[in-house]
């Protein structure tokens, strides 16, 4: 008997290096309200497995974290869940926001589950879930399905997947626990319960893949799995606009997908239409609004930090900063108030000061810092640029100012940017913070990217960076140690012919000046990559300036 065993493995080896096809299964995973910034902040185990190509041998990743919710409805769970499900927007699917799922259009827009079971009947789907509204999405026969809490679902599931006659084809999994740690004590960023949510929704993911590995016909098998969220969040909750819940990860990972990472700004309901592709039913005349998700792009070139760096201010000399870049900037002060010359010992060396300033007759007098030149920056592709730069801000800003841009605040619907101190987005929130606002010239409307909460009194970090993906991303390395960051579409450029400035240029009619100390700001004519950002933030937390960097 033990010969016979032996033999067959061998011809089961020897089938499978002759290229005998490998049978194709698909598993969705939705990991309700995971940021996209969560899985590198937490570093959930199991997702980096997944992400970097090591889950199983012969299994590759491809991942990016900057895909996005649907963006015709607010960021809510239903919309979502149902796009992840259909391959469509709201606008076909019908369902805008939760209690919405009843009404959905089901007749015309099924799931993608549905879908292969009509193409293929002899597949077996399986649809698992543990918020009740779900349920309710294209509510036919055709798709058998398990609803119970998260941990009722984390061990049923690995007992159908590793018994033969059960194990489906294709398995929507949605996993619910990231969202009630967000709810309870806040998405981002003083939430005590997310991080142990996102542990154990990736805890819960890790034993249906351990399952899945288990199988005894693993090695015959070719699965695709993929994971995204439905929403990210911010404070306890979602659905403001402006990217801190619109971004989300999304991971891919097989036997044949190109490693690395995914290009673009991919949607949330490119998933459904992506597993379709895969199991052989073309989609292209099914009117979905999801698409194939692309190759990942091609490895950049590494480059040297300092490659492309165009402005490094040492506010240590008056009337004109040390510009430790290549372009020509000359600093010039706009009213008073703005001090080029205290030599306070801060993060890095010497800081930029600004300060609310009233005259003698005790009238508000407006000030900043002009850096001419600037204008003539030069991006790469005409459009890529970073700026970094580490801010300081005391517990109350006197108003809402600019901390840096090239346009006027009174001037939104021009092209360029401005990132203002003081702004509250959103009623949920009780905290005013940083809010990105800007126009690319590729875009229809002025768009106000999020906030990020303010740490008042202490030193923080601030990156922006538009990609060669047509994305302009927004990051904040807080004092937790935490890198965060979200997305929006940027097409176009932003620079507008006009200088940078700081607090206020002449004319610039804003009620308050900036109050606090900037440092280190830099400028780019390149896009730097999430590790290089990354790295800029560590090397100053640790009191390292970015020139001690190589």
């Amino acid at each position: 008997m033990k010969h016979l065993a032996l033999i067959a493995v061998l011809l089961f080896s020897l089938c499978a290096l002759n290229g005998a096809p490998l049978k194709k299964k698909v598993l969705i995973v939705m990991m309700d309200g995971l940021r996209a910034d969560a899985v590198e902040n937490f570093q959930l185990p199991t997702l980096l497995k997944l992400k970097n190509g090591a889950w199983k041998p012969g299994y590759k990743g491809a991942w990016t974290d900057s895909a996005r919710t649907i963006l015709d409805t607010v960021a809510h769970s239903a919309p979502n869940h149902t796009a992840i499900a259909t391959g469509v927007t709201a606008a076909k699917h019908k369902v805008f926001r939760n209690g919405d799922t009843p009404k959905g259009n089901w007749k015309e827009w099924p799931s993608w589950l549905h879908r292969l079971v009509k193409a293929q009947p002899e597949k077996k789907v399986f649809f698992v879930f543990a918020w009740g509204e779900s349920g309710k999405i294209d509510p036919t026969p055709l798709v058998p399905r398990g609803f119970g809490s998260d941990w009722v679902n984390a061990v049923n599931i690995p007992a159908k997947l590793i018994t033969e006659k059960t194990c489906p084809d294709a398995l929507m999994y949605y996993i619910n626990s990231p969202d009630g740690g967000g709810h309870g004590s806040g998405f981002y960023p003083y939430g005590n319960f997310y991080a142990p949510a996102s542990f154990l929704a990736d805890k819960y993911l890790g034993q249906t893949l351990e399952a899945i590995s288990r199988r005894k016909e693993f090695a015959n098998e070719d699965w695709l799995i993929l994971v995204t969220a439905d929403h990210g969040g911010y404070s306890t909750g979602h659905g403001q606009p402006g990217g801190q819940s619109n971004t989300v990860p999304l991971i891919v990972a097989g036997r044949n997908i190109p490693s690395g990472r995914i290009a673009g700004t991919p949607c949330v309901a490119d998933l459904p239409v992506t597993a379709l592709e895969f199991l052989g039913i073309d989609t292209s005349k099914m009117g979905l609004d999801g698409k194939v998700i692309t190759p990942a792009r091609t490895a950049e070139i590494p480059r040297k930090l300092t490659d492309g760096l165009a402005l490094h201010m040492i506010f240590s000399r008056r009337p004109v900063p040390a510009n430790r870049g290549s372009a020509a900037v000359k600093c010039t002060q706009v009213g008073t108030g703005v001090s080029s010359s205290w030599r306070r010992h801060m993060l890095f060396d010497t800081v930029l000061n600004a300060s609310d300033v009233k005259t003698k007759d005790g009238k508000f007098a407006p000030q900043g810092m002009v850096f001419e030149g600037t204008e003539k920056f030069k991006p790469e592709k005409g459009r890529l640029f970073t700026m970094t730069f580490w801010l300081r801000v005391p517990a109350k800003q006197p108003g809402d100012s600019v901390v840096i841009g090239n346009k006027l605040q009174s001037e939104t619907d021009k092209v360029g940017f401005f990132i203002s101190a003081a702004r509250q987005t959103w009623s949920r929130s009780n905290v005013r913070g940083l809010v990105l606002n800007f126009k690319d010239s590729g875009g229809k409307a002025a768009f106000e990217l999020g906030t990020f909460d303010t740490e008042p009194n202490r030193w923080t970090f601030y990156a922006l960076t538009v990609t060669p993906d047509d994305a302009l991303c927004f990051y904040q390395g807080r004092n937790d140690g935490f890198l965060y960051h979200f997305v929006e579409k940027c097409p176009g450029t932003l620079n507008n012919g006009r200088p940078l400035y700081v607090s206020q240029p002449a004319g610039g009619g804003n009620a308050a000046n900036l109050e606090g100390c900037m440092d280190d700001l830099a400028i780019w004519n390149r896009c730097l990559t999430t590790s290089e950002i990354r790295a800029i933030f560590e090397a100053g937390r640790k009191g390292r300036s970015l020139m001690d960097l190589k």
